[in-house]
């Protein structure tokens, strides 16, 4: 997380972003439907939703990674003050993994089980950094000391198969980071560990971003994680932010239902009745309601939800909202 003081400067700008998905059956695909998100260096920004809000799409994007048959049809991807929409897949290549990183959900997919694990680490510092022999060995064992892997000499000889999941997932964090970038996306990976190797897990993330000062974008559905993880948080809903700002603002102020619902749905060691749950579904995104997309769903709703989407207002100091009726 960032330390008080000066402001840090602007490292991630996404503005007004659309990824569609172009298909035979369904139509066009509203994935990422006008996201708009900003990252400072060393800051940490938490995404959140429901599943097939459209968190991964974005993540992806940002790296000029978007899945067939998606396109990104408007919008612009500043980092580092330049447009990363308009750059091809050749210079993209070049930037990932040396400037910008990604940690995906489940690190079996991720990890060769072909190689050891301090080959895999290895190749992305060559290709990146074109360390050899001892320096290259040295880098390799400095990433997996990163990531608190225990005797990492001997460890870099192991195979993915011959570690737990949370040795795993502490080594695709090592590759991530082993080229040292200035963003690193996490998306979801905590979901495949328990609860006491997950609260590591995040504690490590944090003491990592604090040392390096990596800009991270943390994607959960989980806002309990982002309250341990984040500085600032974007609530996502069908392709849409529908809330973002300063973790302790939103925790303590939600201005939208759907963060308020969201929020609701967190255990409390106090609850002895069942969760609470948000009633009804996302809509398809082949075919979004005219007005407010949460408005089937919310308790609040008015004609004019369902009539007009709400303009984005303010909720606070960097706290913004769309709906028509915030609860500020």
């Amino acid at each position: 997380m960032n330390s008080p003081g000066a402001a840090a400067p602007e490292l991630l700008r996404v503005e007004d972003l659309r990824v569609y998905f172009e298909t035979n059956r369904f139509g066009t695909v509203r994935a990422v439907d006008g996201v708009s998100l900003s990252l400072s260096e060393g800051e940490s920004l938490g995404i959140v939703g429901e599943s097939g809000s459209g968190k991964t799409v974005t993540a992806l994007s940002i790296l000029r990674l978007e899945p067939k048959p998606a396109k990104i049809v408007s919008g612009n991807i500043w980092f580092r003050g330049e447009d990363l929409v308009q750059k091809s897949q050749k210079d993209m290549r070049r930037l990932r993994g040396a400037e910008m990183s990604m940690v995906l959900q489940d690190p079996m997919t991720s990890l060769n089980p072909s190689f050891s694990i301090g080959s895999q680490i290895g190749e992305s510092i060559t290709l990146h950094k074109g360390l050899k022999r001892e320096s290259l060995q040295n880098k390799v064992l400095e990433a997996l000391d990163l990531v608190r892997i225990p005797s990492s000499a001997t460890r870099s000889n192991d195979f993915p198969h011959q570690l737990s999941g949370g040795m795993r997932q502490r080594v695709v964090g090592a590759i991530a980071l082993s080229s040292e970038p200035r963003l690193l996306i996490a998306d979801e990976p905590t979901t495949s560990l328990d609860v006491t190797i997950q609260s590591q897990y995040l504690q490590l993330m944090t003491e990592i971003q604090q040392k390096t000062q990596v800009g991270l974008i943390f994607i959960t559905h989980d806002l309990g994680i982002v309250a341990k993880v984040c500085d600032k948080v974007a609530v996502m809903y069908a392709g849409r932010v529908v809330e973002q700002g300063p973790v302790i603002d939103l925790f303590e102020r939600p201005a939208h239902p759907y963060t308020s619902g969201l929020l609701d749905c967190l255990p409390r060691l106090e609850q002895v009745d069942k969760l609470a749950q948000i009633e009804g579904q996302p809509p398809d995104p082949a075919n979004f309601p005219t007005g407010c997309r949460f408005a089937p769903r919310c308790p609040k709703a008015q004609d004019v939800c369902l009539d007009q989407y709400p303009e984005e207002t303010e909720a606070g100091e960097n706290h913004n909202v769309s709906c028509w009726f915030p609860e500020l």
